[in-house]
């Protein structure tokens, strides 16, 4: 297993991933700012926290990027996550469509993942996880996703999630777990990229490494 030193540490090349384009130390969403939506171009310099790199890929390769928001929603102590069947948990977020900004991309995932509603300005940047390997549906690419972790509020108020079919048919749903408790469901699931990378989030906030 990996251990995080410091506020990034790199991984080379362990584990057997597979890939998809599906696509703690508690803390209280009373302390979390508002997000300015003014420091939305210093995204790019943002925090890393953790670089997963598999190395599988030659120098000089064409490079598919790809950026995506995940949401850290706490309430009484447990966090959203979009549950699986198989027990699996992932953290409610996905891919930015086109031309969407953080907000709006991060207001669409947990709306489509988990049918809550994302509250206007609430999102706060708590670090990015860098990953790079070899793709697995253009193997003659390079894979490099940003994924920009936002600590955010929802409303009471809920509504129905518009998940994929491929999540319909693995039996996603929502689920407000302690960190503790995704971080043990997880463990089964370690060798998948966005499992590892998920948890390896979770962890952080568990130790205080953010």
């Amino acid at each position: 297993m990996m251990q995080v030193q410091g506020s990034a540490a790199r991984v080379n090349g362990e584990g057997t991933y597979t890939d998809s384009r599906d696509h703690g130390k508690q803390f209280s969403v009373g302390r979390l700012g508002n997000f300015d939506k003014s420091e939305e171009t210093k995204m790019t310099e943002s925090k890393i926290l953790l670089v997963l790199d598999k190395k599988d890929y030659e120098d000089g390769m064409p490079v598919f990027e790809r950026k995506c928001v995940r949401a850290i929603i706490e309430k009484n102590g447990k966090i959203a996550v979009q549950r699986g069947r198989a027990g699996d948990c992932k953290i409610l977020g996905g891919g930015m469509d086109g031309e969407e900004d953080f907000e709006m991309a991060l207001s669409r995932e947990v709306l489509e993942e988990g049918g809550l509603i994302l509250c206007p300005g609430s999102m706060q940047l708590l670090g990015e996880i860098e990953e790079k390997r070899r793709d697995l549906f253009e193997t003659d690419k390079i894979y490099h996703c940003h994924t920009y972790f936002f600590a955010c509020t929802v409303e009471e108020r809920t509504t129905e999630p518009h998940m994929t079919e491929s999540e319909k048919a693995k039996g996603y749903h929502l689920e407000w777990m302690t960190s503790e408790e995704i971080v043990k469901a997880n463990e089964p699931f370690s060798k998948e990229p966005w499992i590892y990378r998920d948890t390896a989030f979770i962890k952080m906030l568990m130790e205080g490494n953010l």
